[in-house]
């Protein structure tokens, strides 16, 4: 914060924008520790007595296009009528203060100080909030603790990236097809998020991976960064 604030007053609007999300998990013995701060979000697959992949929401996904965290914000903020703004014909894009759809995150000091509300109106800082009363957004993770038993295979961790182009129900249906090619479940989970955004997009996978990183790739699809882990024998 020290550092944050000491940038900002010398014109880096960027230190009162900049923000992250992050979820983190600890497996140790029989247990796995989950703490999520933002919109990333995890499961466990779990495989039962028929050999069929049984997915297990290990997060909540702390986002203004989440109705609990609407509900939330409304009855915490009821006289701020944008305290969330969600974008015309979608509700899957809504916007703490039409700003950040995180509701939760690391940084992003313009939603929780006032001091990084460019009080002054300077322009080239971010977009000055009237009558500011933040904080809006909390960086305190929500933590979960589950018990781990012979029937727990893999815990998956991704950012919201992922879980825009393949839910929990998709990736237990990719993981029972292909569970024979156990070391390749991360590159085959990342083909069929590719190819779900490429078939929204109405182009091939080719002609997206034509496309570099970039603004122009970002329209297609957000980051995906995801991570596997073996639980077998954990337990």
């Amino acid at each position: 914060l020290t550092i944050a604030r000491a940038a900002y007053n010398v014109g880096f609007a960027a230190a009162g924008r900049a923000g992250s999300c992050a979820l983190v998990c600890l497996v140790h013995n029989d247990k796995v520790y989950v703490a999520n701060s933002g919109d990333c979000m995890g499961m466990l697959l779990k495989e039962d007595l028929t050999g069929a992949m049984i997915p297990i929401k290990a997060t909540r996904k702390f986002n203004a296009s989440s109705k609990k965290e609407q509900a939330r914000l409304q009855k915490q903020f009821e006289n701020e009528k944008d305290i969330f703004v969600c974008r015309p014909g979608s509700d899957k894009a809504c916007y703490v203060k039409n700003r950040l759809q995180p509701t939760r995150s690391f940084g992003d000091f313009g939603l929780k100080y006032a001091e990084f509300n460019n009080p002054q109106k300077k322009v080239g800082l971010n977009r000055h909030i009237a009558d500011f009363s933040g904080p809006y957004i909390d960086h305190r993770p929500d933590v979960k603790v589950f018990n781990l038993d012979k029937t727990d295979r893999y815990l998956i961790i991704g950012t919201d990236g992922l879980w825009d182009e393949l839910n929990r129900n998709d990736i237990a249906n990719i993981v029972q097809q292909n569970k024979v090619k156990h070391n390749e479940l991360g590159k085959i989970i990342m083909d069929y998020a590719l190819k779900h955004a490429a078939e929204k997009a109405g182009i091939s996978v080719e002609e997206m991976g034509n496309i570099p990183p970039g603004s122009r790739r970002r329209i297609l699809h957000d980051d995906i960064t995801f991570i596997i882990a073996d639980l077998q024998n954990q337990a």
